[in-house]
């Protein structure tokens, strides 16, 4: 809701409204402003700025997230897709996201933060792109230890990575 009136972009009709996403959008704003306070934040762009760039422009994101963070870790700049799932959705529909992030061309890693523990398995299971690495985490422990938080790496028997080193070693296969 706080997007919907907020921020305007040429975007589409019949996006997430009303109290169901209130919360989310809620959690999501704290997750940034927890970030800027501890001083990772380098940008944030919001949904509304990637569905507006997704609806208008050749320079697609695979999907529309929830926002892509840029931070800095290790003197330079890690970008991430980052989504946050309240609730699941089907398991057909994370096979069609799985499907849709072998598009990816803009983000290296993507990171699905959950609620809880039971919905962090079943993404886990669901998403196994080859193009892009996904991770999964509990919101709570991420907003503990931001980039010390351990993932699982969807699609795989990998667990209790800390995400700075995910996201490291994206960045330097990107730079080879």
């Amino acid at each position: 809701m706080l997007i919907d009136v907020g921020e305007l972009f040429a975007g589409r009709i019949g996006m997430e409204t009303g109290e169901r996403s209130c919360s989310h959008w809620l959690d999501l704003n704290d997750l940034h402003l927890a970030l800027a306070k501890a001083r990772l934040l380098m940008r944030w762009t919001p949904a509304s700025e990637i569905c507006s760039q997704n609806d208008l422009t050749q320079f697609r994101y695979a999907k529309d997230y929830d926002a892509v963070v840029a931070v800095e870790s290790e003197g330079r700049e890690m970008r991430f897709g980052l989504e946050y799932e309240r609730t699941p959705k089907t398991y057909n529909a994370y096979r069609r996201i799985s499907a849709r992030l072998d598009g990816e061309t803009l983000v290296d890693t993507v990171l699905y933060l959950v609620s809880n523990y039971h919905l962090l398995c079943m993404i886990r299971d669901c998403i196994a792109p080859r193009r892009v690495q996904v991770c999964v985490a509990l919101f709570a422990e991420f907003l503990e230890s931001f980039l010390a938080t351990p993932v699982m790496v969807a699609g795989t028997s990998q667990r209790d990575i800390p995400f700075r080193t995910i996201l490291a070693q994206a960045s330097q296969a990107r730079s080879r």
